[in-house]
């Protein structure tokens, strides 16, 4: 009798499969973990408790600077309607909004260049 599927091949020939009986956890003493298991153990849910709230940190922040651009934009747009009541011109509005720009965020950048004069 020919066989055509593997599994018939390995009945045919006696091979069962799996791990001989031999060869098992219980009589070796051998426990096999995985590598994340074994890196992480236990201190896994820790880890994502502090994903959390890094997370929770930054969504914080976010809003925060997401709420004072918006409020510095609503005095702004006002500041720049009086402005052009008054008859100024868009280019010199644009200019001191850049200007403003540029000042608010100069001392962040100053900043930024200290540690590289050191």
């Amino acid at each position: 009798m020919t066989c055509s599927t593997i599994g018939c091949a390995r009945r045919k020939r006696g091979i069962v499969p799996g791990p001989p009986p031999s060869l098992s956890a219980a009589a070796t003493g051998v426990v096999v973990r995985s590598l994340r298991e074994e890196e992480l153990g236990r201190t896994e849910s820790l880890l994502y408790i502090l994903l959390g709230a890094a997370s929770f940190v930054l969504l914080v922040a976010c809003t925060n600077l997401a709420s004072t651009l918006l409020a510095r934009g609503t005095t702004q747009a006002a500041e720049i309607a009086v402005r052009s009541a008054v008859g100024a011109s868009k280019g010199r509005i644009v200019r001191q909004m850049i200007m403003l720009d540029q000042v608010s965020r100069g001392p962040f950048f100053l900043t930024l260049q200290i540690p590289n004069q050191l």
